[in-house]
């Protein structure tokens, strides 16, 4: 006969599953931490300094720390300027070197293409995080929230960016055929050469400036 037990030993309790948190979700979970936003607003073209975009999305980005609890401390902006030529984005930059810094947690923004459109800018943010050694967050109004440390994450940040640099290659191949266009047909790129008039037979040249061309 098996023997009965022995009512006054309790039995083992099964030990609890570890639980493994990315180390964006403990900075969100815990209390005790005030996540600090930087929110980043970009206008590719604004020639005329309207700041109707900016404006839209400092307004859109203010709601979204609202919602998430973080506290914004602080706009950094480029207005006027595009993230595919290259050419430099001081607020992006100032952006960066604060969370360095240690004076930002987070970044919020109103897509991830304000921030980059090429893989190349991409992986080299995510060399800076890593760089950076603690976790950042990034949260959007467009595309919700963006995971540069899980596989997953990475994935669907790269297909997006693949995209925007693929519509930036096919912008330019459009930009390149109709100049080719305007120059086979003998119109020039500009509104008003100088040296020349508008009237309603095309250009024609300008007596006052003409001779000075």
């Amino acid at each position: 006969l098996a023997p009965r037990p022995d009512p006054s030993v309790q039995p083992a309790l099964p030990m609890p599953k570890t639980l493994s948190y990315s180390p964006s979700t403990l900075l969100s979970m815990s209390e005790n931490t005030q996540v600090r936003a930087g929110g980043y607003h970009r206008i590719s073209s604004d020639p005329k300094d309207k700041r109707a975009g900016v404006t839209r999305q400092r307004e859109d980005v203010t709601t979204l720390c609202d919602v998430k609890g973080w506290s914004l401390v602080n706009f950094y902006e480029d207005n006027d300027k595009s993230a595919s030529n290259g050419k430099e984005r001081p607020a992006w930059d100032r952006l960066l070197a604060d969370i360095k810094d240690g004076r930002i947690d987070a970044i919020a923004a109103w897509d991830q293409d304000r921030g980059w459109r090429m893989m190349a800018e991409l992986e080299a943010l995510r060399k800076f995080f890593d760089s950076v050694g603690r976790p950042i967050l990034f949260a959007t109004t467009g595309q919700g929230d963006i995971d540069l440390r899980s596989p997953t994450g990475i994935l669907a940040v790269q297909i997006k960016t693949a995209v925007s640099e693929h519509e930036i290659a096919m912008m330019r191949t459009r930009q390149l055929r109709a100049a080719r266009q305007r120059a086979e047909q003998g119109r020039p790129k500009w509104k008003r050469a100088f040296g020349y008039m508008p009237t309603p037979d095309g250009p024609k040249p300008d007596p006052a400036v003409a001779p000075l061309v």
